[in-house]
């Protein structure tokens, strides 16, 4: 009786994070099986260890919706006060403004949720 207590205290569990990488791994070794070779190789780039936590610091930044909100917002009113200021003074709108409105809201909001997410870490 005192050896089977002693096996069981032998014996370690693995962490969850091990389990989760076994679990993933194992995942698509059984997805690739039904590839093509050109397929695994573009598998394998795609989810290699560099490649994951780009597409996770992408999908916080890049591709959040308070940045597409933002960037929506910042065009909306560079568009009107174009439009007005084109009304008023009489110049020729320029249909490209909304496109670099959008840009500067876009990169505005990704610059401010970058250094946001930098400074709470």
């Amino acid at each position: 009786m005192n050896s089977r207590h002693d096996n069981q205290t032998k014996t370690k569990i693995k962490p969850a994070r091990v389990l989760y990488k076994e679990s993933y791994t194992n995942s698509l070794r059984s997805i690739r099986v039904h590839h093509t070779s050109s397929q695994n190789a573009f598998s394998r780039l795609l989810h290699a260890n560099g490649m994951d936590s780009l597409h996770e610091y992408l999908a916080v930044t890049l591709v959040h919706p308070k940045t597409l909100l933002f960037a929506s917002i910042i065009s909306f009113v560079g568009e009107a006060i174009s439009v007005l200021m084109a009304e008023v003074f009489g110049y020729s709108y320029n249909y490209l403004l909304f496109l670099y409105f959008f840009l500067f809201g876009y990169i505005l909001s990704v610059t401010y949720l970058t250094l946001t997410k930098k400074l709470n870490k």
